[in-house]
């Protein structure tokens, strides 16, 4: 991981500008942005996932916020995984996807837009296996010992 790149649990300070980053990155999203939310909706969404029990992570870089990261461990899912589009390609995904891996090591699951390519090559990459179709594909990363 880039020295000048840190992965931390969110506070309450950081909020609003994780709902910047999740919006900015969601509304490069060709397939997704027609239909996105405002950003203050993002941002009222982000309240009612921490009181519904969001994990919440964020990427930083030399005191700028450019990833976020939410998991809900109880169940075992990646709920949100968002990199600035002009941060993408410089590790802040991977590095995002390996605190995943670190926080659920026996694996989880996620849902992601079907036509949302980059994000599946992406999940690929990661070593993550689609399993299921639809309005939402499903993506795992299964026990070392199940496939």
């Amino acid at each position: 991981m880039d020295a000048s790149l840190t992965i931390r649990a969110a506070t309450k300070s950081d909020l609003d500008q994780i709902a910047y980053v999740w919006h900015a990155s969601t509304s490069s999203i060709d397939a997704i942005a027609a239909q996105l939310p405002t950003q203050d909706s993002m941002r009222s969404r982000i309240n009612a996932e921490l009181d519904a029990g969001w994990e919440l992570f964020l990427a930083e870089r030399v005191g700028q916020i450019i990833g976020m990261l939410a998991l809900k461990l109880s169940a075992n899912v990646l709920d949100q995984i968002f990199v600035l589009p002009e941060a993408q390609g410089s590790g802040v995904g991977a590095a995002l996807m390996a605190h995943a891996k670190t926080m659920m090591p026996n694996g989880f699951t996620l849902r992601m837009a079907e036509e949302n390519r980059q994000a599946a090559d992406f999940y690929e990459r990661s070593g993550l296996k689609q399993f299921g179709s639809g309005l939402a594909g499903a993506m795992t990363r299964p026990l070392n010992r199940c496939l």
